[in-house]
């Protein structure tokens, strides 16, 4: 939580603002996303789950770095002790976390790890 909480920190003052403002006028459309998002995941549509989590963020680089990226990277070797130890792994993170270039699945597949949708 701390974590969370200091990536916001660490924003502009203008860029918490837009972010606080955009997520209050958002609320509604952000509830039938999350409904959608459970659709799409359940059917591994992919694409859709991109496009529901990531289209915001190609407006504000900053926020995908602060919020997605450097937390993706930061993850990697947490995930990998987890794998390496040959125990039962549970990773919980948001949905922009599985999809992308960047995202969890990608990096892991890079580092040769065969990752498949459950």
């Amino acid at each position: 939580l701390a974590y969370q909480l200091d990536r916001f920190d660490q924003m502009p003052i203008v860029l918490q603002e837009e972010l606080l403002k955009a997520t209050i006028e958002d609320l509604d459309t952000q509830v039938s996303g999350v409904k959608d998002m459970v659709r799409a995941w359940s059917s591994g549509d992919l694409a859709t789950i991109e496009k529901l989590t990531l289209t915001a963020f190609l407006e504000s680089p900053e926020l995908y770095r602060l919020l997605l990226l450097e937390r993706n990277h930061n993850w990697i070797p947490h995930v990998e002790r987890c794998l390496s130890e040959r125990a039962a792994c549970f990773v919980v993170v948001g949905a922009a976390h599985l999809v992308g270039k960047d995202g969890l699945p990608a990096l892991l597949a890079k580092k040769g790890y065969k990752v498949t949708q459950q």
